[in-house]
C-alpha cells in the first residue's frame, strides 16, 4: 500500500473534502449585485449586513438603491443605510443624505447629522449639541473647516424644517449646522427665531452663528440687542455685531454711546472690548488710559483696539507699555498692535506663537486671520527660517483666511520642493477659494 497510487487517490479526497467537510472551503466574495438584492429582499439582519458591505465597498453604483432603503420599514436598517451614504462620498448621495436629515428615529437623524458634517467637512464633528464658546477674546478664527463645496438644495430644506419644529433642541442644531457648513441660505430665516420667546440658549446660538459667519446684512437690523437686559444675552449679540465692525460703520458711535452710558462695570467691560474689536477711533483716549491699567485683559484690549483704529500718534505709548508688560499674551495683543502701526518685525512674534501652541497660538491664529492681507504676506515672508512643523501649522490657520490677497502666495507655496509644506499649502489654497465664494455668493445676494 506504501507505494500504491490509490495511497495518492486517498490523499487527495482528504484534502479537498475535510475542508468542505467543516465547512472551511474558500468562498468566493459576494458581487454588489448580490448585495443589492440582499438589501432589498434579506432578512433584517441580512439588510444591515448588505448596507455594511456596500459602505465599506465604496460601491457607487449602488447609490441609488442605497437612496431607495431609507424608506425600509426597519429602523436599525436605515441606520446602516445612512452611514454606508456617507461612506460612499459620492455628490450623487448628497439628496439622500438630507432625505435622512428628516428620519422619524432620532438616533438616525444624528447618524445623518454626522455624515452631512462628515461629508462636506471632510471629517466628521460631533453632531451633539455645542456649547457657546468663550467670547472672551472676541476671536474670529473657525475651529472648523471650511466646507468644501456649497451643500446640496436636498439638506438646506431640511434644516430649513428643523428651525420650524417645537423641539428647540433640534433648531439649536439646526442653527449650528448652518454656521458649521457656511449656509447663507438660511442666515434670514433665523431672525424669526428672536421674536418667538426663544430661550437663552437659542439666542446664544443665533448670535454665534450671525457673528462666525459675519452675515452683516442681518446683524445690522439687530444692534438693539446690545442694549439687551441681560448680560449674558447682551454679550453674545456685541460679540456678534462686533465682528461687522468694518461694514457697519455706525456701529462704532454705537457702542461708544452704550460705553458711556451704561452705569454697570460688567457691562462696560463687555462695551470697552468691542470697542477695542472694532477699533473705533471715539475710544482712543480710553485705549491709552487703559494702557496703564492693572488689568491684564484692559491693557490687552487697549493695545490692540490703538492698533485697529491706526493711532500712530500713540506708537510710543504702546511700545513703552509693551517693554513694561510682563503677561505673555498681552504682549502678544501688543506686538500685535505695534504690528498694525507699522512695526513689521513683530510679525516674528506672532510665527513665534504659533509654534508655541495652546492658548497662545489660538491668540495669534486669530489675529492673523483678523488682518489677512496685512499679516500673512509679512509671515509668508518670514517664516522660511522656521521649522516645517511651524510652517504648516501656519498654513493650517491661513486656510480659515477668506481673502483673495492669500490666493498669490498659497500657490507660491504650493511650489515647494518639500512635499509636506506643498500639500498644506494646496489644502489651505482649497478651502480659502472656497470660502471666498461662498461669502462672494451671500455678499451678491438680493
Amino acid at each position: 500500500m506504501a507505494g500504491s497510487p490509490w495511497r495518492v487517490v486517498w490523499i487527495l479526497v482528504w484534502m479537498i473534502g475535510l475542508p468542505r467537510l467543516y465547512g472551511q472551503e474558500k468562498t468566493q466574495p459576494i458581487a454588489t449585485a448580490e448585495w443589492v438584492q440582499m438589501l432589498h429582499q434579506g432578512s433584517v439582519e441580512e439588510r444591515i449586513r448588505a448596507a455594511q458591505a456596500l459602505g465599506e465597498l465604496r460601491a457607487i453604483d449602488a447609490v441609488a438603491d442605497l437612496g431607495q432603503a431609507l424608506g425600509d420599514q426597519e429602523p436599525k436598517v436605515r441606520f446602516h443605510v445612512i452611514r454606508a451614504l456617507s461612506q460612499l462620498r459620492d455628490p450623487r448621495a448628497e439628496p439622500f443624505l438630507g432625505r435622512a436629515l428628516n428620519d422619524p428615529e432620532t438616533t438616525n437623524r444624528m447618524e445623518a447629522l454626522r455624515a452631512v458634517y462628515g461629508y462636506y467637512l471632510g471629517e466628521p464633528i460631533s453632531s451633539g449639541l455645542h456649547q457657546v464658546r468663550n467670547l472672551m477674546l472676541f476671536r474670529q478664527m473657525r475651529l472648523e473647516k471650511t466646507p468644501w463645496k456649497q451643500v446640496d438644495p436636498q439638506v438646506t430644506a431640511a434644516l430649513q424644517s428643523w428651525l420650524g419644529t417645537e423641539d428647540e433642541s433640534w433648531r439649536i442644531r439646526a442653527i449650528q449646522a448652518i454656521e458649521h457648513l457656511w449656509i447663507y441660505d438660511l442666515t434670514d430665516d433665523l431672525i424669526p427665531l428672536l421674536n418667538s420667546k426663544p430661550s437663552r440658549n437659542l439666542i446664544f446660538a443665533v448670535f454665534r452663528t450671525l457673528g462666525n459667519l459675519q452675515a452683516c446684512r442681518e446683524l445690522a437690523g439687530l444692534t438693539p440687542w446690545i442694549h439687551h437686559e441681560d448680560t449674558s444675552i447682551m454679550e453674545h449679540a456685541t460679540w456678534a455685531i462686533a465682528q461687522c465692525g468694518s461694514r457697519l460703520p455706525e456701529i462704532s458711535e454705537t457702542l461708544y454711546r452704550a460705553y458711556q452710558q451704561e452705569p454697570d462695570v460688567a457691562r462696560q467691560r463687555i462695551y470697552f472690548r468691542a470697542l477695542s474689536q472694532v477699533g473705533a477711533r471715539q475710544a482712543i483716549p480710553l485705549f491709552v488710559q487703559g494702557l496703564k491699567s492693572k488689568d491684564e485683559l484692559i491693557r490687552r484690549w487697549s493695545a490692540a483696539g490703538l492698533g485697529r483704529a491706526q493711532a500712530q500718534s500713540h506708537i510710543y505709548d504702546v511700545a513703552l507699555a509693551f517693554l513694561q508688560e510682563k503677561d505673555e499674551k498681552t504682549r502678544l495683543g501688543m506686538s500685535y498692535a505695534l504690528f498694525l502701526l507699522g512695526r513689521k518685525e513683530h510679525a516674528v512674534r506672532l510665527i513665534d506663537a504659533v509654534h508655541q501652541g495652546g492658548e497662545m497660538r489660538e491668540l495669534a491664529a486669530s489675529y492673523l486671520l483678523e488682518s489677512q492681507v496685512r499679516t500673512f504676506p509679512e509671515v509668508f515672508r518670514i517664516m522660511a527660517d522656521r521649522d516645517e512643523e511651524t510652517q504648516v501649522e501656519i498654513l493650517k490657520i491661513a486656510a480659515h483666511g477668506d481673502n483673495a490677497a492669500l490666493l498669490p502666495y498659497l500657490e507660491n507655496l504650493m511650489n515647494s520642493r518639500d512635499e509636506t509644506l506643498a500639500v498644506a499649502a494646496f489644502e489651505a489654497l482649497k478651502q480659502v477659494r472656497q470660502a471666498l465664494k461662498l461669502r462672494a455668493a451671500y455678499m451678491t445676494a438680493p
